[in-house]
């Protein structure tokens, strides 16, 4: 049994210590950013519902196996609440971790395949993924901690497995066991971790860094204890919710269709690895139209199977970094056939940015692992100084779109000042600023809720947000026109917005106070008043202020 040559604990410390200072000075314009949607649905439940609810998550529609991860945002909510120092230094700081963790990982891995310039390509692919601008959603919003936790610890296990197949020692098995044991109640990426290691102990093995007793009792001791608990977990699941698929699987939000899913490859390949992201929706639409297309779709996979397929036959003839490519390209492909079945958006590309924590790992280190193949080293260091020139500037990019999100959300906040008033309604709530969420128009009233979590003055009475819509710009509102003492009609001030409830396409409906008449669901709506309560206040939103509106005067009002 060889013994690796590990980077040392000192120097993976010093550079956590670097990379946590760097994240917090990248990822400050976003302090206050991402206290948004499922985040305030979790507070909902943890000051509303009961603690054996809010661990089983029973209220909400998407069914899994998260108790670890509840336990964990219980403890959270109780000790630092919505506090956005905690919150930003926890989600700054587990990146970093992650990234350190991922460097070391595979520094041990290309040193021990022998690959040249070894430590300088896994630093680089780690870099790639620590200023990705396709992972705000992880490294912003605060209810994507679990994305964090849950990589972590997957990187946590495969390095004990690495370990365990560098000195087989017993002790780095039950450590990854029990920690996969943990993560099987986190999140449903931990999927792909009996795979990681069952690669690990193929690629060891065919290498010849371990003898095939040796490969023998590490598959015994790593890889068939995490395959039990998977088929565990499965089961468990089945006799809980009666179905064999967890989170997505459990609502109609599954892509069944083959070509739908074979065509998600391609996409998150141009998604994560190219930023397809961020060209204008125009060509953006285009692109991952042209990678729905069958022959595209069918054709990616194809090809991809076939190098994966063709690499394990002759991977004992293949060069030691075409045998690091396909351990990476194996893992990606795995870890992408968790995310493409579920339905990917090129309307709102920030929608696809948490499933690109864990597949970018992967995806970033096979092109850093690419770059480095060339013989002049010069020249891939260039090449990888401009990506992530490039990536950093997308990246602040969409940091800075979450700080705007977060100061029209603020600001609406502070600059209610009716709180007196009995019913004051809300016409127009933004729900997005360029897909960043921000409220929504709803029967749960968010906005009250987020008054109250945010320390606000309370409402003395009712409060409606009549519809909502998405901001392009951070300007954007509505104006009204007055019809009569009874109709105002509600028009949006930009084209490119619609009108929106809960999340969806605005209907039209009533309740005893108001009746609400879609009659142009990108453009403006009618309501229709069924009383004139004395105290009742109408507002409108543009910007980050509100107007109210005054029902005595016939005619536009902006």
């Amino acid at each position: 049994m060889h013994e690796m040559k590990i980077e040392k604990v000192k120097t993976n410390g010093w550079l956590f210590i670097s990379l946590w200072v760097a994240a917090m000075l990248i990822y400050s314009p976003s302090f206050y950013s991402g206290y948004v949607a499922e985040f305030i649905n979790y507070l909902q439940s943890y000051l509303h519902g009961t603690f054996k609810s809010f661990l089983n998550r029973e209220d909400t529609y998407v069914k899994s196996l998260y108790q670890i991860t509840q336990l964990l945002r219980y403890l959270f909510f109780k000790l630092f609440f919505v506090n956005p120092w905690f919150w930003f230094l926890f989600v700054t700081g587990l990146h970093a971790l992650n990234t350190t963790l991922i460097f070391r990982f595979f520094s041990n891995l290309f040193q021990d395949f022998e690959l040249k310039s070894a430590s300088i390509t896994a630093f680089v692919g780690a870099i790639f993924f620590f200023i990705s601008p396709n992972i705000t959603e992880i490294t912003v919003w605060k209810a994507t901690d679990h994305y964090l936790i849950g990589v972590l610890m997957q990187l946590c296990i495969i390095l004990w497995v690495q370990r365990l197949l560098q000195t087989e020692k017993i002790k780095y098995a039950i450590y990854a066991s029990i920690l996969f044991a943990i993560s099987i109640f986190t999140l449903e990426i931990f999927y792909v971790t009996p795979f990681i290691t069952l690669f690990l102990i193929m690629g060891y093995r065919w290498r010849q860094l371990i003898s095939a007793k040796q490969s023998e009792r590490i598959f015994w001791m790593a890889y068939i204890p995490q395959l039990l608990l998977f088929l565990i977990h499965l089961l468990l699941f089945r006799i809980i919710y009666g179905t064999w698929i967890a989170h997505y699987g459990t609502t109609n939000e599954f892509v069944w269709l083959p070509q739908e899913i074979l065509a998600g490859y391609g996409k998150y390949f141009m998604y994560i690895g190219l930023d397809a992201g961020f060209l204008p929706e125009k060509y953006r639409v285009l692109i991952f139209d042209f990678l729905s297309k069958p022959f595209i779709a069918y054709g990616i996979f194809t090809i991809i199977s076939m190098v994966i397929f063709f690499g394990v036959i002759y991977f004992k003839k293949l060069s030691s970094r075409s045998q690091i490519f396909l351990f990476l390209l194996a893992i990606l492909f795995g870890s992408l056939t968790l995310v493409v079945t579920i339905p990917f958006d090129p309307t709102f590309p920030l929608y696809n940015s948490r499933r690109s924590y864990q597949t970018g790992i992967f995806l970033y280190m096979i092109i850093a692992l690419l770059l480095f193949t060339v013989k002049k080293r010069q020249l891939a260091l260039v090449v990888s100084l401009i990506y992530i020139t490039i990536n950093i500037f997308l990246l602040e990019k969409m940091i800075f779109r979450w700080r705007a999100a977060a100061k029209i959300q603020f600001g609406l906040l502070r600059n209610f000042h009716w709180q007196q008033n009995d019913p004051v309604l809300l016409l127009n709530v933004p729900t997005y600023l360029n897909g960043v969420r921000i409220i929504p128009a709803s029967e749960d009233n968010e906005f009250i809720d987020q008054q109250n979590f945010f320390g606000y003055p309370k409402n003395k009475g009712k409060v409606f947000t009549i519809s909502s819509y998405n901001m392009n710009t951070s300007y954007d509102g509505a104006h009204i026109t007055i019809l009569d003492s009874n109709t105002l009609k509600v028009t949006l001030n930009q084209w490119g917005s619609w009108w929106m409830f809960n999340y969806h396409g605005a209907k039209s409906y009533e309740n005893n106070l108001f009746r609400v008449e879609i009659i142009d669901v990108g453009h403006e709506y009618i309501l229709h008043l069924k009383k004139h309560p004395k105290n009742m206040v109408i507002l409108f939103q543009h910007g980050d202020w509100w107007s109210q509106v005054n029902l005595h005067k016939l005619g536009e009002q902006w």
